[in-house]
């Protein structure tokens, strides 16, 4: 597993040239429903359009290889589902309010962009 920080920002122009900066790494921006993604090192910034809120406070995105044994171990330790598996445009996910109330999205990135979020575990092609 790998853990994200994530942020609501109000500019991703404004935003990462910090982030690049501070991490030595370059940032990929992708579109998600009508929020503007983007990641750049272990941060995860979301720009929503202004006067909007997220449907939930979600916290952290943790990317994970078994979206199937996620689900098992969150269900096992009593976590409440508040949405998925669902198919997203980088993978699977699933929302989860933990039993302290803490929100995490765990991802399940799509083989092309495994690289970016699980580095360390890139599928043989």
């Amino acid at each position: 597993m790998r853990t994200f920080a994530r942020f609501v920002i109000d500019s991703l122009d404004n935003s990462l040239p910090i982030f690049e900066r501070l991490t030595g790494t370059r940032a990929v921006r992708f579109p998600y429903r009508e929020w503007e993604v983007g990641v750049v090192g272990d941060f995860l910034l979301v720009q929503i359009p202004p006067g909007t809120e997220p449907a939930w406070l979600v916290r952290a995105l943790c990317a994970v290889d078994d979206l199937d044994e996620t689900l098992r171990a969150l269900t096992e330790g009593e976590a409440e589902i508040l949405s998925g598996p669902n198919d997203v445009p980088i993978g699977r996910n699933i929302l989860a309010r933990h039993p302290d109330g803490l929100v995490i999205e765990y991802l399940l990135p799509n083989a092309d962009l495994t690289q970016l979020f699980l580095p360390s575990r890139v599928p043989e092609r």
